[in-house]
């Protein structure tokens, strides 16, 4: 049953991707420090703002931990299923 704990890397995959989604926000482009508010190249810009930077990554870092709790939810309800 251990070995259904692996679920927790797909899911936490899953969960990250569609919580970014949800809440509009691109992990990649804030780790690099740019945005982008249109279509193509022509409205990617870098991010100077410190303080914005900082929002970002810490953003992220929710993203990160919300993510990580859902897929522990799943991977733990798999690992207990009698099946």
């Amino acid at each position: 049953t251990l070995s259904r704990l692996l679920v927790l890397f797909p899911a936490w995959g899953g969960a990250f991707s569609g919580l970014q989604a949800r809440r509009r926000f691109c992990a990649a482009f804030a780790m690099a420090g740019i945005s982008n508010f249109a279509d193509g190249e022509t409205g990617r810009q870098t991010v100077a703002d410190p303080a914005a930077r900082r929002a970002d990554v810490q953003a992220t870092v929710r993203l990160t931990r919300d993510s990580f709790a859902l897929a522990a939810v799943v991977a733990i309800t798999a690992a207990l299923l009698p099946v």
